[in-house]
């Protein structure tokens, strides 16, 4: 929750015209949080509580995909570090602004 708020408020203060929405499939796969910038740009960002994030923790995001070739994967979480799985960048979460770029 926390994490949305500050993505919603880094936002609101830099007067990004960005829309915000979420993913969940009737099979439970789910992504928190899909960012549709005004170029047409998508990302989906899984936020996770954790710092060791696996392939498990990134089902929703290998779902969206599918549906959504073109956009850009990422999981906000603890890491203290930025790395990759596969197409999906895992990054701290103070960081998500950096995938925007």
């Amino acid at each position: 929750h926390f994490v949305l708020l500050e993505v919603l408020r880094e936002s609101n203060y830099k007067k990004l015209d960005l829309l915000f929405s979420f993913y969940r499939t009737e099979k439970g796969a789910e992504v928190d949080l899909i960012i549709e910038t005004p170029r047409g740009q998508t990302y989906a960002i899984e936020i996770k509580g954790t710092d060791v994030v696996d392939s498990t923790h990134l089902r929703g995001l290998r779902s969206f995909a599918e549906i959504c070739p073109t956009a850009k994967l990422g999981c906000a979480c603890l890491a203290p570090r930025k790395r990759n799985i596969g197409n999906i960048n895992i990054f701290p979460w103070q960081d998500w602004m950096e995938l925007l770029n």
